[in-house]
Parts: C-alpha cells; sequence; structure tokens
C-alpha cells in the first residue's frame, strides 16, 4: 500500500508541488492594497541573521484574528527561519498573509498577487499555510487520551456538529432528520446568518448542545462539511480516531483547500461525496477499510516537524521565484 511506504519528505513534496501549480508572483514585488484581514510580512537575510518583520498590521483587524492567528504564525514563522531553513540559504522576499478563515477575505477583486493563508478556493494564486489553531492542537495531540472503541464498537451512525456558516449543513441537519442512521444538528448559531431560512423551520428541531470529542467519537462516521470555507480542526482529531472522516462537496460543487487536502483526496484517503450521496446510508457500507488508511496518514500529519519542514521548503520555493 503507497501510504505504508510514504515517507515526510515524499508528503512535503507533494503537497508543494499542489500549491505551487498555479501561483503567479511575479506581481508580489512593491506595494499593494491589504485588507483588514491580511499582513505584509518581510523577510530578509541568512542563517542566524534572519529577520521577521510584519511591515503592514491593519488598525481595523479584529482582536481574535490578531492574537489568536497572526501573532501564532508569525512566532511559527520565525522558529521556521532560525530552525529549518538552512544556514546558507538567503532570504530576500515580502510575503502577504490573509489570516482569516478564508484566504480570499476581504481580498480586493481585482488584485491579481499570490497571497497567503489558510483555506479557500484551489486552484487560484495563493499559497496554504498551517493553521495556528492546528498547530497548538499538536501541543495537545489526541493520542493522550486514545479512542478507546473500534470502530466495530461504535453506533452505525453518521454524526454532524456544527456551526450553521453553510446551508449545507442546515439542510443535511433537516433532510436527515427522521432518519435513524444520522445524527445531524447545529450545534452554534451564527446572527444573522441565515434569517430567511429560520423563518420556515423551527430551529429547534435541528439544534444540539456541543458535542466534545469523546461524545462525537461514539460514532463510526464523522461527517465534514465546509463552513464559511474548509474547517481547520475535525480532521485533525477525526483521522487518527478509529471512526472515519467523510467529507461531502458543497453544493456549488467547489471544494476548497488546505495545505494538505489536495493530497489527501488525491490519494484516497477521506471519501468525498456528493450531498445526494451522503443521504443515502448505503453510501457508507464501504468506507470501514477507510480507517486503517487515516490512521497511517495521520502518524505524518500530525506531525509539528513535518508543518515546520513544509513552511521552511515552501519560503524557500517562493522566495526564489520572488527574486527572479
Amino acid at each position: 500500500m503507497y501510504l505504508e511506504k510514504l515517507t515526510a519528505e515524499d508528503f512535503i513534496k507533494e503537497c508543494l508541488h499542489n500549491v505551487f501549480s498555479s501561483v503567479d508572483i511575479s506581481r508580489n514585488k512593491g506595494n499593494a492594497h491589504l485588507s483588514d484581514h491580511e499582513i505584509g510580512v518581510s523577510i530578509w537575510g541568512e542563517g542566524q541573521r534572519r529577520k521577521i518583520d510584519a511591515t503592514h498590521k491593519p488598525k481595523k483587524m479584529p482582536e481574535d484574528l490578531g492574537k489568536h492567528r497572526a501573532e501564532p504564525l508569525l512566532y511559527f514563522i520565525a522558529d521556521v527561519l532560525k530552525d529549518i531553513i538552512p544556514a546558507e540559504v538567503d532570504l530576500d522576499c515580502q510575503i502577504i498573509v490573509n489570516i482569516h478563515d478564508d484566504i480570499n477575505s476581504g481580498a480586493p477583486k481585482d488584485r491579481d498577487i499570490c497571497t497567503m493563508g489558510f483555506s479557500g478556493i484551489s486552484p487560484a494564486n495563493t499559497l496554504f499555510l498551517p493553521d495556528p489553531h492546528y498547530l497548538g492542537f499538536l501541543k495537545n495531540p489526541i493520542e493522550d487520551r486514545a479512542d478507546p472503541l473500534l470502530f466495530s464498537e461504535k453506533k452505525n451512525q453518521a454524526l454532524f456538529r456544527g456551526s450553521d456558516t453553510n446551508l449545507q449543513r442546515i439542510n443535511l441537519s433537516l433532510d436527515t432528520l427522521h432518519d435513524p442512521f444520522y445524527d445531524c444538528k447545529i450545534s452554534r448559531f451564527i446572527p444573522g446568518a441565515f434569517d430567511d431560512k429560520y423563518l420556515s423551520i423551527d430551529k429547534k428541531k435541528i439544534s444540539s448542545n456541543w458535542f466534545n470529542l469523546d461524545k462525537q467519537l461514539d460514532y463510526q462516521y464523522i461527517l465534514d462539511l465546509h463552513g464559511w470555507t474548509r474547517g481547520w480542526d475535525r480532521a485533525y482529531w477525526a483521522l487518527q480516531s478509529n471512526s472515519v472522516l467523510v467529507s461531502i462537496i458543497p453544493d456549488d460543487g467547489v471544494v476548497h483547500h488546505n495545505w494538505y487536502s489536495q493530497f489527501m483526496y488525491d490519494n484516497d484517503i477521506v471519501p468525498l461525496v456528493n450531498y445526494e450521496e451522503a443521504r443515502d446510508p448505503n453510501t457508507f457500507n464501504s468506507f470501514e477499510d477507510y480507517n486503517y488508511r487515516q490512521k497511517v496518514f495521520s502518524t505524518i500529519l500530525m506531525s509539528k516537524a513535518v508543518a515546520s519542514n513544509y513552511v521552511g521548503n515552501l519560503l524557500i520555493k517562493y522566495n526564489a521565484l520572488f527574486n527572479l
């Protein structure tokens, strides 16, 4: 099996190939108009003299994005510059990072420069970075509380719990309401998100308290539906459990990606089904086999060293293209 022979180096190489396949960095030199979700970062020097400086921080950036996204990411990149990139590599480049969930959020529509971020539509002129939330999760790995149930011992049901950040999440909760195979509910309602939709339905029927990881891992299948864009957390704890993660294609057919997701789908690690397939319990009959490959893959994905080396190699390649 390919995954059993997969090395971290091969994984990183393929991820880099995927993210660089459609970028154009030729217009990234000079000043650019940045949104309130973006920061401009300069990187220069070699060895211990390398420097990183946030040259642009929007005054209107929400505090939670600055504290929980921008600052951890800059510290992470600084560590990569110090510990991962060889001392003899001379860096001199500027990058733009969108620290919102969606890499294109707030960006001027007519701007055509390469932007870094965490998730979004691909192919596009974007480069994906590991989300700082992911890096924090690696400090508290789920192996500290191993999944106590074998797949066969779990409830033969498909579970979803999450916020109403996508109409598909609401519709799935409604459409499966009376099917015992599904346990799909909204655990957090975003004020004003889909008020028109809620005029015609009883929100209480599809609402539920949040399930912690222990409760969610009682189920054989964990459903992964896009929110505003691709979520960062569900894959990390589900892939290494004894449950099976199942991704559902958004209604518009556009799958958003992050730094590793294209690899995950290209190598059939996670089943990717459309909405109608997701609503048919028979679709899940052959999915148990995915559990093994997801757990094998998670041993590489759930590594800060792998994430650091991915970013180090991404910055080296970006710098070379930036200075052509």
